[in-house]
């Protein structure tokens, strides 16, 4: 149950981030926003303020907001739309204004990444390599007696002091049993654990994650450095490894994770205390940042790229090409949602 509330909460703080800043940005070009909703599907808490209604709903996965004259919208909608005062509608307004309040989600979690990663150097210092772990459940290091919270010194004799250390050591001395010698409460066992053979990962596997251990805290400025790094590098990072996949130089099925991927490890981050889970939410809030930034319909990139279009030509596009674009793109996004679902459930059950 703590994992579930976790995985949750991530998806809730920085969707519903998202959503709010696209609101912003809906408002101060005046368009009329209708709903503002944390969660899906049916309300069950709201209030309206001026002409928005905010409201929670009783599926906590994200958020969304409606405006007035926004593309796809209901049949309802539309009728209501005709109503409205035509500068109150999304769809009035000039591309690049259209522009600038799809490009408030994704920059706003950016924004929010950002400003936890910086936040986390301020008051908790800088990540530190080490060798310290969290144990999943039901592998062979919890089955062994290893606990949250141990740092392994040595494997068969071998010491390791970085977790990519400790990664190869286990898969070199592949299916063998393992000696490891660990450090608990200043106290130094040694435990014996048989790894077991990963599927899906095509590797030897004893049920371990790293704990992110922190040194001295920063200043201000150095914080803000930090910060602006890590953005940079998650950033790139995440371009290298879509462009291996897409070349076909690393599996997407071992590099892609799924909404139960973000569930499961946000449980086991939550563990490791605030500043791990904040750091988390960070990482989570850049991805989402960076997949709506792709020029794919229907995300925000996608009508980004249209509108950007449109500034470029100087004239709407045709809305017949847009409508068949989004509605491959729907479809893309749909095959890729049960994909990673695939993957995740491979994951869990190891196919």
């Amino acid at each position: 149950m703590q994992t579930l509330i976790a995985g949750l909460l991530v998806f809730t703080v920085v969707v519903s981030f998202h959503e709010f800043c696209h609101l912003l940005a809906a408002k101060w070009f005046g368009v009329k926003v209708k709903v503002y909703s944390i969660g899906f599907w049916k309300r069950i808490v709201w209030k309206r303020f001026g002409d928005t209604e905010y409201r929670i709903s009783i599926l906590p996965i994200g958020g969304y907001v409606r405006l007035a004259g926004e593309e796809g919208a209901s049949d309802k909608d539309k009728g209501e739309d005709k109503n409205e005062l035509p500068e109150r509608l999304f769809s009035n307004k000039s591309a690049w204004q259209r522009f600038l309040i799809a490009a408030a989600g994704p920059a706003s979690n950016y924004l929010l990444a950002f400003t936890l990663f910086a936040g986390v150097y301020f008051f908790h210092g800088l990540p530190v390599d080490n060798t310290y772990i969290a144990v999943a459940e039901n592998f062979p290091a919890m089955n062994a007696g290893l606990k949250n919270e141990d740092r392994i010194i040595t494997v068969n004799g071998r010491a390791v002091s970085s977790w990519n250390q400790l990664r190869v050591a286990i898969t070199e001395f592949g299916g063998q049993v393992l000696l490891i010698e660990i450090e608990r409460d200043k106290e130094f066992l040694s435990l014996k654990v048989k790894p077991e053979f990963h599927e899906s990962a095509k590797r030897w596997v004893i049920g371990i994650q790293p704990i992110q251990k922190y040194g001295n805290v920063y200043n201000f400025k150095e914080s803000v450095m930090n910060g602006a790094k890590d953005i940079y590098a998650f950033t790139v990072i995440t371009i290298k490894g879509i462009a291996n996949i897409i070349l076909g130089k690393i599996s997407a099925k071992e590099n892609l994770g799924g909404p139960i991927t973000v569930v499961q490890m946000s449980g086991s981050v939550a563990k490791l205390g605030f500043y791990n889970f904040a750091y988390w939410i960070g990482i989570i809030s850049l991805s989402i940042g960076f997949f709506n930034f792709l020029p794919w319909p229907p995300l925000d990139g996608g009508h980004m790229a249209f509108n950007l279009l449109e500034i470029v030509m100087g004239r709407p596009l045709n809305q017949e090409i847009k409508i068949m674009a989004f509605n491959f793109g729907i479809l893309l996004l749909i095959m890729l949602f049960f994909f990673t679902i695939y993957v995740d459930l491979g994951r869990l059950f190891g196919f």
